[in-house]
């Protein structure tokens, strides 16, 4: 991801096997995915405790998500925060990398 740059991050959410949502049954296993939400995003600097200076925007587009307005302003070690809803439930996926 470059550096002082606005770009687009194009999301896909997707139900990895065997996990919540999969019911088995005595003959069959029917699988039954609850719905995902994006509903927010953040891109933090944990060890600055600030995050990015622009808002981005989020956008439906088909199957995932747009999310507009990402500008990591400086390198380092950056916090990227997807806030969902699953099934009607608030969760989060929250990962590092170093830019």
């Amino acid at each position: 991801m470059p550096v002082n740059e606005m770009v687009r991050v194009k999301v896909a959410l997707v139900h990895a096997p065997g996990a919540a949502g999969v019911k088995a049954g005595a003959e069959t296993a029917t699988k039954t995915e609850p719905s995902i939400q994006l509903v927010g995003f953040d891109a933090r600097m944990p060890e600055h405790n600030h995050g990015m200076m622009v808002k981005p925007r989020l956008t439906k587009q088909g199957d995932g998500w747009i999310v507009d307005g990402v500008k990591l302003h400086m390198p380092g070690d950056w916090e990227f925060r997807f806030d969902l809803l699953v099934a009607g439930q608030k969760s989060s996926l929250v990962f590092h990398r170093v830019i």
